[in-house]
């Protein structure tokens, strides 16, 4: 079967079936909710009498994209079980209320399958309609405004983006996401991180897991640093044959970043997996040495009797150890530049071999 590589290729069908394709596998149902204040329905009210004017098609818009919102997240939470289809789709509208404020909330759910989908389909269609056509219009001048850091952040812009999955915004927004983490913007922060996720959600995986990827390799901002390894642990960014790279490369801080993407797994699973976890292992075992230096210092002011002792790699550190110190006593950094109390060279061994002997188990 055709093997999806984005939650965007996710067929939705009101129907219980597909066509005269083979079902495979039933899922259990997903759902997804997206809430919304009343105040788009207000809004809307007010202008009634525009209601055959821009008004209305603006209304239309938010609607639309509310239920593409709904929509998308059954999407990925199909891709994650590893579905390629949703049948049964319905979606309800409700008003919830309380403490004197009102919302509406749009539920979808519907389940998820695995059908038969061996078949390439193209689109043959030789005509273009002024919607598309002026989509296409909009897009070239995004991509113009964005090559030239003027494009401005606007509901329009986050959907003209997300639905044309425009990989040029890529490094504009890195930069915005950096502005607002360095101004601790606190009232932009938040709905910015839920548009940029599913911006990233709506581009090919590959392509984000290669860009966030070299992002950590030349970045010194360690809050953006965490930031970007949250984006990859939510979305299941994890490709194992770049971190086996990351692994062999010469440079210590590309293996300390390829041993902390080990701790995150990706959405599925399946047999090939497990050899590319194994070369994930034993690049850690070949490759990631100790980076101390051994020396020798007097045991004590009046004693000639010399021990062993290693110097501490911590930048803020520095501070010299007997050789048997698994890690720093001062500062709990090991002798692999890992820091002892959180996820380290061991950690990762140990994940690691967990996980192989788990689907090995599930899969072979």
């Amino acid at each position: 079967m055709k093997k999806l590589t984005n939650p965007k290729e996710i067929l939705v069908l009101t129907t219980t079936t597909v066509g005269n394709y083979k079902i495979v596998q039933h899922f259990n149902p997903v759902t997804s909710h997206v809430v919304a204040g009343t105040n788009l329905i207000s809004d809307f009210i007010g202008g009634l009498s525009d209601v055959f004017g821009g008004r209305s098609i603006e209304f239309q818009k938010q609607i639309a994209s509310i239920y593409d919102e709904a929509i998308n997240k059954l999407k990925l939470d199909a891709y994650r079980l590893g579905a390629n289809c949703i049948v049964g789709l319905k979606i309800d509208v409700d008003e919830i209320s309380g403490k004197g404020k009102s919302m509406f909330m749009i539920t979808a759910i519907g389940t998820p399958i695995l059908f038969e989908n061996n078949e390439v389909q193209k689109d043959q269609n030789n005509i273009v309609s002024a919607d598309y056509l002026n989509n296409l219009i909009k897009t070239r001048k995004t991509i113009k405004e964005l090559t030239e850091n003027k494009a401005n952040i606007t509901n329009e812009f986050w959907e003209l983006i997300i639905n044309n999955e425009i990989k040029e915004a890529f490094d504009f927004l890195i930069v915005i996401y950096e502005y607002l983490l360095k101004n601790n913007a606190e009232n932009e922060i938040e709905p910015f991180k839920v548009q940029y996720s599913r911006y990233l959600q709506s581009l090919d995986s590959d392509i984000v897991i290669d860009k966030l990827y070299k992002y950590l390799k030349n970045s010194n901002n360690t809050e953006m640093n965490v930031a970007i390894y949250k984006i990859i642990e939510e979305l299941n960014l994890i490709d194992f044959n770049k971190i086996k790279h990351l692994l062999q490369s010469e440079n210590h801080i590309d293996k300390k970043i390829a041993i902390l993407l080990t701790r995150f797994d990706k959405a599925i699973y399946d047999s090939n997996d497990i050899a590319e976890i194994e070369d994930v292992l034993n690049s850690i075992n070949n490759n990631v040495k100790e980076i101390v230096t051994y020396t020798t210092k007097k045991k004590g002011m009046f004693s000639s009797e010399e021990i062993e002792v290693w110097k501490c790699t911590n930048s803020n550190c520095g501070h010299t150890n007997n050789k048997e110190n698994e890690y720093c006593e001062h500062c709990y950094h090991d002798k692999y530049g890992f820091n002892a109390k959180f996820y380290n060279k061991n950690s990762a061994i140990e994940n690691l071999t967990e996980k192989i002997e788990i689907l090995k188990e599930q899969l072979l």
